[in-house]
């Protein structure tokens, strides 16, 4: 991660201290995006003869994007990421991708051509050199080409280390919290719902019991069974449908609560 203020963008004087802000980056081949089916907005994206181009190139997400070229298209601007570094032309920008928790907002990002040489022409940090991230889109079985992958690993290194996860896997983890205050919130809401539930019962027997004398004598004036469970049906329905439109109008005003759980979901949106 680096600053926007080391960033310098061609024909703009540098940015201010008070519009900095934090920069994302990767370092990526040009199968990156179509593995991930990351969507290409404009431009295009790395390809292998990029490897052999004298010039440098980089890919903005969508995001970087609007920070940078506000008011103007991004494409074919020259952007240099530090002071003694050297010119990136702007070839493509891509969808936004969240590499964290799905509720966190989408940070500025860039891309950069994964070369083949031992020097890459800019500063890697030191933690990039001891590992990397390979991404893989197959139809087998993933039993199958995790053996491959290390297989393949151990043939070029027999001391490295391959951890190997599926996409899945790694979206559980980022959600394991919202996805266990979800089922705590479901299980209090079924609680609730069942005492809700209990108590009406209650009341409504306690009434039938205090009424039946009532009862007795609309039968015998000709009341029907069904007329008598109407009346008190009928009342019921009103206090649920009160209390559901006092308990509606009161999770509205409180659903602003919610929004650290939802991903994708606005907290007032009613059907859901």
């Amino acid at each position: 991660m680096i600053s926007s203020s080391e960033v310098r963008v061609e024909g703009q004087p540098r940015r201010s201290p008070g519009s900095d802000f934090a920069l994302n980056w990767r370092w990526v081949t040009p199968g990156f995006f179509s593995a991930l089916k990351i969507h290409t907005l404009e431009g295009r994206v790395f390809r292998e003869p990029d490897h052999a181009s004298s010039d440098s190139f980089i890919v903005l997400n969508r995001v970087l994007a609007e920070k940078l070229f506000p008011s103007e298209p991004a494409l074919d601007r020259r952007i240099q990421l530090d002071p003694n570094g050297p010119w990136y032309t702007v070839i493509g920008v891509v969808d936004n991708v969240k590499n964290y928790e799905p509720t966190m907002p989408t940070e500025p990002e860039y891309y950069l051509l994964r070369t083949h040489a031992a020097d890459p022409g800019f500063y890697v940090p030191p933690m990039f050199c001891h590992y990397s991230v390979l991404v893989i889109r197959g139809n087998l079985p993933v039993s199958m080409i995790a053996k491959e992958i290390r297989s393949e690993v151990q043939s070029l290194s027999s001391s490295a280390v391959v951890n190997v996860s599926t996409m899945n896997e790694r979206l559980n983890h980022f959600t394991e919290r919202q996805r266990f205050n979800a089922i705590l919130l479901s299980i209090f809401g079924g609680v609730s719902l069942l005492l809700a539930a209990i108590g009406l019962f209650g009341v409504i027997s306690f009434l039938v019991v205090q009424r039946t004398r009532e009862i007795g004598v609309r039968m015998a004036l000709g009341a029907s069974p069904a007329g008598v469970l109407r009346l008190f049906l009928g009342r019921a329905a009103r206090w649920v449908f009160a209390g559901a439109a006092a308990r509606l109008i009161g999770s509205y005003f409180a659903a602003h609560l919610l929004r650290g759980l939802l991903f994708g979901v606005p907290a007032t949106d009613p059907l859901t």
